[in-house]
């Protein structure tokens, strides 16, 4: 299989930090079908990890949303890097465009999230689920779309997309959670890891960016236009 030639944006001796673009799986689990993956890459790179499904893997990003991502080189580095992201001792930051306006221009969604009851393979708020915590500020606000900084201070799966759907104003592009189709222009979701902020293995703070994708970044300019 063909493994996928991914951007490194930041590298040392325990981590990869990688540019994920859209359409492609973090590993095989999250497909019916055989493609390339990010766990392919990694095993590529020499990640050693007794767990070859997910070697390195210590988060993840969905199929259709591009950005920064992290890697584990090694079994220590991943214990390090999964303490972290337990404790949300790791910072996460999101662009998305979304429809509509929001009725506030910075505010703390706080709504629990579990298993859909009707369709188990997706996530929607319910009593009793997962508590889920999404903090957002309205960038730019366009002709039936907002763009907005995202911080999760929570890592549910989904978690962005299902909150912004329950508000009323679902991620641009996002079929799965309230869209009826794509706009011209676009070929996923409008959502980005544009950056995540974090100690190292080595102890050293790091800040790594991931920018806007060339077609997110013009189908923004076509909405401001």
């Amino acid at each position: 299989m063909q493994v996928p030639n991914l951007t490194v944006l930041y590298e040392d001796d325990d981590v990869l930090a990688i540019d994920k673009p859209a359409g492609l799986v973090v590993h095989d689990a999250e497909t019916a079908t055989i493609q390339p993956t990010v766990a392919d890459f990694a095993r590529q790179q020499g990640v050693i990890d007794p767990d070859s499904d997910r070697p390195g893997i210590v988060h993840r990003l969905d199929k259709d949303t591009s950005g920064v991502m992290l890697i584990a080189k090694h079994p220590e580095a991943k214990a390090f890097l999964q303490r972290q992201f337990k404790q949300r001792q790791v910072e996460k930051s999101y662009i998305a465009l979304v429809r509509g306006r929001l009725r506030q221009e910075h505010a703390i969604i706080r709504l629990p999230i579990g298993r859909h009851r009707k369709q188990p393979v997706k996530r929607a708020v319910i009593p009793g689920g997962r508590a889920s915590v999404t903090e957002y500020w309205v960038r730019e606000v366009y002709a039936g779309a907002s763009l907005v900084e995202i911080s999760l201070h929570t890592g549910r799966t989904h978690q962005i997309r299902v909150h912004f759907s329950y508000l009323g104003n679902p991620v641009i592009g996002d079929t799965f959670y309230g869209e009826k189709q794509l706009p011209r222009g676009l070929t996923r979701q409008f959502l980005h890891a544009a950056q995540i902020s974090l100690e190292l293995p080595s102890h050293k703070k790091v800040t790594i960016e991931s920018p806007l994708p060339s077609e997110l970044e013009s189908y923004l300019q076509n909405v401001s236009s």
